[in-house]
């Protein structure tokens, strides 16, 4: 079953991270997307939450090229990719003093951890334009869309590695 349902999700029709701002218009409002790494392994498997127009595009987006509110779980994949799998954790907490130090007027930014950060992000997005590709399943309704996410992910958990977000 787990090898019917990974060759069935690689066969999707796929598009590269480089192509989403001109397909994101047309993909479906609602729905599950797969995200696939370098050697198109499953890397992501999520589903909008929300409903309404566009509400798969801005999931998407989130996923690939959120940066509001910190790295994400994607990111942070890739940031140890291009660490040579060197643990980031003391890097992110040095971040994460560094760009809300306070003082008695308020939060001090730390410049030097601010352009880092800032290239970080850059590099990630660089890597996902390049080497990352997605696929999506239009699926409308709210509880057969969730349900289908949970299924593919649990499917998959057992072949995969390292296992899905």
């Amino acid at each position: 079953m787990n090898e019917h349902l990974n060759n069935f999700l690689k066969a999707q029709k796929r598009y590269g991270a480089y192509e989403f701002e001109a397909v994101e218009k047309k993909l479906p409002d609602n729905g599950v997307y797969l995200i696939f790494g370098k050697n198109a392994e499953i890397v992501k498997v999520g589903a909008n939450k929300e409903k309404g127009e566009g509400a798969l595009a801005k999931e998407l987006r989130k996923a690939f090229f959120n940066n509001k509110s910190g790295l994400n779980q994607l990111h942070k994949k890739i940031a140890l990719d291009l660490n040579g799998g060197y643990s980031m954790a003391a890097i992110f907490e040095y971040w994460r003093y560094a760009l809300t130090k306070r003082n008695s007027s308020g939060i001090i930014w730390d410049r030097d951890a601010v352009l880092k950060m800032r290239e970080l992000e850059r590099k990630i997005v660089l890597q996902i334009r390049e080497t990352y590709s997605f696929s999506v399943l239009a699926l409308s309704d709210d509880e057969g869309r969730l349900a289908l996410e949970a299924t593919i992910k649990t499917s998959l958990q057992s072949i995969l590695s390292p296992p899905l977000n």
